[in-house]
């Protein structure tokens, strides 16, 4: 990375690896990490739930729900401080069979999980995406 340089600021300290006072080694980049998490839910009349996923250390959170059943189905998010006591997100999905929708909390919590009912029996398929960034600065 020897040569790639950038006009200096006069605020930044000289780079530990060539000693360049405008050099891009250690300016701010951001690393960001994705995880997913795919589970197949049975759904029926009654509510029915995914594992509850720890989201402390997500910073964007999508879940992608689709029906892959054969009737209509209803989900939604919840969310929990603790993992035990949970709140229903006001968001919620009506899909048909076949169809894809998502969910985008609209408060952090700790933890989250999906549940989802249908008028018979069928089955939901939910990706649990999030994005976790670490930020890198240079000092200054």
């Amino acid at each position: 990375m020897s040569g790639q340089h950038r006009k200096c600021c006069h605020r930044c300290r000289n780079c530990s690896r060539c000693h360049c006072s405008d050099c891009t080694h250690s300016t701010g980049a951001i690393s960001g990490e994705f995880q997913e998490h795919i589970e197949e839910l049975q759904v029926g009349p009654t509510m029915s739930f995914t594992r509850t996923f720890s989201t402390q250390e997500a910073r964007e959170i999508t879940l992608f729900v689709k029906n892959v059943g054969g009737g209509p189905i209803t989900a939604h998010m919840q969310n929990s401080p603790n993992g035990v006591d949970f709140v229903d997100d006001p968001q919620q999905l009506a899909l048909a069979a076949g169809e894809t929708g998502y969910l985008v909390p609209y408060i952090f919590s700790k933890y989250m999980r999906v549940a989802a009912s249908g008028t018979a029996a069928g089955y939901a398929r939910v990706w649990f995406q999030m994005q976790n960034n670490r930020y890198y600065q240079h000092p200054v």
